[in-house]
């Protein structure tokens, strides 16, 4: 082994570096990547904590009408707790409903990702016996 001096050049002689020339502009960038993969392979799972989130949170402000209720009596003057909390249910189901449907469409790019595989590799075959015979 051999160690080498190498001079460093402090500063770039033409152009920006377009990698990390802003620190938190690269780490939002990087940090999009990663969500974006992540939605992508793993939608079911993305998309459910999103709607786990939203419906702890509306299920959160339904236990505070219902609390509100055993104390006073009455709904009012919390009546808009009910109609936020069900929102927010709705808002989680629809989460659900579209991390289902993002997982089965993975599901179905897995299997014709497999079957384009299997098609090309069948046909390089095909195209080798060929060349053999003659």
């Amino acid at each position: 082994m051999l160690e080498v001096p190498i001079k460093v050049r402090g500063e770039r002689e033409h152009g920006e570096s377009r990698v990390a020339n802003n620190l938190f502009k690269y780490g939002f960038r990087t940090a999009s990547i990663i969500l974006k993969t992540y939605r992508d392979y793993r939608p079911l799972r993305f998309f459910g904590w999103f709607a786990a989130a939203s419906m702890v949170l509306g299920f959160s402000f339904f236990t505070f009408l219902l609390g509100w209720y055993l104390h006073a009596g009455k709904f009012f003057p919390h009546k808009w707790a009910g109609f936020v909390g069900a929102f927010f249910i709705v808002i989680g189901l629809m989460l659900l409903i579209v991390g289902v449907v993002a997982e089965m469409l993975d599901r179905i790019r897995v299997a014709n990702d497999e079957i384009l595989f299997r098609v090309r590799r069948m046909e390089h075959e095909l195209q080798r016996d060929r060349e053999q015979e003659r």
